[in-house]
C-alpha cells in the first residue's frame, strides 16, 4: 500500500513539473551545466529551444536539442540524441539507445523502458512498470525508481535507490554508490556484479485480522453516532427553531443549494486568497466550509428522522434519530450505493445549512 501511494504521488509532481518546469539542469558546484561540446559535432539538426511534443509516437534519431524536452506519446524512441537539458517522458514504451545522452535529469512515467548504450549525466526519476539498463548505459548520479520489475547493468555513479517487487542484477553491473532497494523479496544478483554496499529493507505487507476489521468499524460508527447525537442535542438546546422548520428545509431545494455551494464556494475562497485583504475571510469561510461537510450528514440523519416522525407520531423523535443514524451507517458501507448516499446527504445537509440562514426571521 505504501509504495502505491509513493507511485500516485511521483506521477503526480512528473506531471506537474513536466507541465510547469522551466529550470534548467545545473551543475551542483558551479551552477554550470557540464556539456561534452565533442557530442554535438557532426549532427545536422540541431535545435535551440525547448521542445514540446505530443503524439501518437515519437521518433528521433542523431539530433541535438539545447534546451529542455516534455515528451507525451505511446511509443518514445530515441537513437543518438543529444539533449542539453532536462527530459520529462510520459509513455508506454521509451527506448534510448545508440549512444543517446541526457546532459540534465530524466523524469519518466511509463510502463516499459529500455536504456540501451546511453548516458544520463544527472539524475534518473522513474515510476515505471518494467525498466532495464544494459551493459553499456550510464547514470551519473542517483537513480531513483518505483517499479514491478528492474533489470540492472551498466554503470552507476553513485546510489541507486528503488522501491520493486523483482530484482535482477547483472554480471556486468557496476554500482559505485549504495544500492538502497525496499522490496518483498532479496535481489538476485548474478556472480560479478561490483556493488559498493547494498542497504536492504524488506517490505512486508500489512494484514488486518479479523479483530482489526471489528475494531475499526466499531469506532466509525461510535464516531458517526455520538457525532449525529452530539448535534441532534445542541440543536434542540440552542436552535429548536431548526427543527420547527426542517420539514420546509429538507427538500430538493437544498440538494441543489449544496451542490452550489460545492462548486462555488471553493472558487469564491480561491478568489479572496488571491487579494492580499480578502485573506483572512478566505480563512474563516474555508473553515466555516468544512464544519458545514462534517456536520451534515448530521443534518440530514435529522431531517429524515423529523420527516418519519410527522408520519409515524407514536415514534418520538429521539428514537428515530437514534435508528436513522445506525441506518444510514449501514446502508454507507454498501459499495456505490453508499457513496451516493453519502454525496446526496452531503449535499442536501449544506444546502439545509445555507438555506436556514434566509428563512429563520421569516
Amino acid at each position: 500500500m505504501k509504495k502505491k501511494i509513493i507511485f500516485t504521488l511521483l506521477i503526480f509532481v512528473l506531471a506537474f513539473i513536466s507541465v510547469f518546469s522551466i529550470v534548467k539542469a545545473t551543475n551542483e558546484d558551479n551552477g554550470i551545466m557540464l556539456i561534452n561540446q565533442n557530442r554535438m559535432l557532426g549532427y545536422e539538426q540541431i535545435e535551440d529551444k525547448d521542445v514540446y511534443e505530443a503524439t501518437a509516437n515519437i521518433e528521433r534519431k542523431s539530433q541535438v536539442i539545447n534546451g529542455n524536452t516534455y515528451f507525451c506519446a505511446n511509443n518514445v524512441m530515441l537513437s543518438d540524441v543529444v539533449i542539453n537539458g532536462d527530459a520529462f517522458i510520459v509513455a508506454n514504451t521509451v527506448t534510448f539507445e545508440n549512444g543517446t545522452t541526457i546532459n540534465g535529469n530524466l523524469f519518466i512515467c511509463a510502463s516499459n523502458v529500455k536504456i540501451d548504450g546511453s548516458y544520463i549525466e544527472r539524475s534518473i526519476f522513474a515510476a515505471v512498470k518494467d525498466i532495464t539498463f544494459t551493459e553499456t548505459s550510464s547514470i551519473t548520479y542517483d537513480a531513483n525508481i518505483i517499479a514491478s520489475h528492474v533489470i540492472v547493468n551498466g554503470t552507476f555513479d553513485r546510489n541507486l535507490n528503488m522501491a520493486v517487487d523483482d530484482i535482477e542484477v547483472k554480471e556486468r553491473a557496476n554500482i559505485l554508490g549504495t544500492m538502497n532497494y525496499t522490496s518483498n523479496k532479496e535481489a538476485v544478483v548474478e556472480e560479478g556484479a561490483l556493488i559498493q554496499n547494498i542497504n536492504f529493507d524488506k517490505h512486508v505487507e500489512e494484514h488486518e485480522t479479523v479483530l482489526d476489521v471489528i475494531i475499526r468499524y466499531v469506532l466509525d460508527f461510535v464516531r458517526y453516532f455520538v457525532l449525529t447525537m452530539v448535534i441532534f442535542i445542541l440543536i434542540m438546546k440552542f436552535t429548536p427553531r431548526f427543527l420547527e422548520k426542517v420539514d420546509k428545509l429538507f427538500g430538493i431545494t437544498s440538494f441543489g443549494i449544496g451542490i452550489l455551494s460545492i462548486i462555488l464556494i471553493p472558487l469564491l475562497i480561491l478568489a479572496l486568497l488571491l487579494i492580499r485583504v480578502g485573506a483572512t475571510l478566505a480563512v474563516v469561510l474555508a473553515l466555516c466550509f468544512v464544519l458545514m461537510f462534517v456536520i451534515a450528514n448530521s443534518i440530514s440523519v435529522i431531517a429524515i428522522s423529523d420527516a418519519i416522525s410527522r408520519k409515524i407520531k407514536k415514534v418520538k423523535l429521539p428514537i428515530l434519530v437514534v435508528l436513522t443514524t445506525i441506518v444510514t451507517w449501514v446502508l454507507f458501507k454498501v459499495p456505490v450505493i453508499g457513496g451516493i448516499l453519502s454525496f446526496l446527504m452531503i449535499s442536501t445537509g449544506i444546502g439545509m445549512l445555507l438555506k436556514y440562514q434566509f428563512v429563520k426571521n421569516k
